[in-house]
């Protein structure tokens, strides 16, 4: 038992210390990401507008510095469509490095809010999104969009399908019981109601819902930038017992689509937004409410495939086997022994 043991960890190993050398060409590159990523502490004060021009370029500019790795992904292709992008929007993405492995390897499957952190690793480390005249980054990506970002970093770092996930299925027509691919080709996107989309603002990119009492809704569903703040928001309001029966579960639903971009939004303001929204009446937040579950982008419950048997259509429901942290950390390394 020792020996099989050793002779999994020396095989982890030996895979880790492949990608070491495969990332050690971002190393750099991702140094000054870090600083860039400084830009989040920068827009806490106001810049002089040369500054931010001189940032902007040389966010735009780093086009030639990505050549090595960076792969451009549209985001039409995304589970949104992309309905919700500015229509210049620039979105790249590179192979995981064996650093960002590690660091993704110590996501607890038990804790939504690590599995959220590790996500945001992936995005932070691995996504290049440039809007032109912002400064921009990752958290533009929307929320709903992310899982689809972060398979397609994953199938970049696995290229040779190293790290396969299977999600088991049996066929309604011939009964045969099979396994499908967890991967974006498998994922169906969840679209928008059709009675909702003749409110979208195609400049503004929100919906605008004109009503008979509460005036004009405008809803978006949230960027990673504004989950971000909100989960600290909600990790700080339920320490306690006492805390999580305090919060109104009904603003939570709602709060995400308030708030449509992340620049300025801080956990501050939500106190604000709260004393507002306890201010509506009935059929402003039943409207709200029902609104808010038309208009949810995503991806569908289920990953889709074709029987390998009979061919017919087979669906089963989306899972990580081997839990989460196996998407980046390979979980069957059979192959890799001698």
């Amino acid at each position: 038992m020792a020996k099989d043991e050793n002779n999994y960890e020396d095989a982890a190993k030996r895979d880790l210390e492949k990608r070491e050398e495969d990332g050690g060409l971002f190393e750099a590159e991702q140094k000054r990401r870090e600083k860039a990523d400084g830009g989040e502490k920068a827009e806490a004060k106001p810049t002089a507008l040369g500054k931010s021009s001189d940032w902007q370029k040389k966010n735009e500019d780093r086009g030639e510095e990505f050549k090595m790795g960076w792969v451009n992904i549209p985001v039409s292709q995304f589970p949104s469509g992309g309905l919700f992008y500015p229509d210049d929007i620039k979105v790249q993405i590179r192979a995981a490095t064996v650093k960002e492995i590690r660091q993704f390897s110590i996501v607890s499957d038990d804790d939504p809010f690590s599995i959220d952190e590790g996500m945001n690793h992936i995005m932070t480390s691995c996504v290049n999104v440039n809007i032109k005249g912002k400064i921009s980054n990752w958290k533009d990506v929307l929320e709903e969009d992310r899982i689809h970002v972060v398979l397609a970093v994953r199938e970049l770092t696995f290229k040779e399908g190293e790290n396969k996930m299977e999600i088991p299925y049996e066929c309604e027509e011939c009964g045969h019981e099979g396994k499908m691919d967890f991967t974006n080709d498998n994922l169906q996107p969840a679209s928008v109601k059709d009675e909702i989309m003749k409110y979208f603002d195609h400049d503004t990119k929100t919906f605008k819902v004109r009503t008979k009492s509460s005036g004009t809704l405008e809803l978006k569903p949230p960027t990673i930038g504004v989950m971000r703040v909100i989960t600290e928001w909600i990790k700080e309001n339920t320490q306690t017992a006492g805390q999580r029966k305090r919060i109104d579960q009904g603003f939570v639903k709602c709060l995400p689509f308030i708030c449509h971009d992340w620049r300025g939004f801080k956990k501050e303001k939500i106190k604000d937004i709260q004393v507002d929204f306890m201010g509506w009446d009935s059929t402003k937040y039943s409207t709200f409410f029902h609104i808010v579950d038309m208009i949810k982008v995503g991806v569908d419950a289920n990953c889709h495939s074709a029987c390998t048997s009979c061919g017919a259509e087979v669906h089963a429901p989306i899972m990580f086997p081997g839990g989460v942290k196996s998407l980046f950390v390979v979980s069957d390394i059979s192959q890799e022994l001698l």
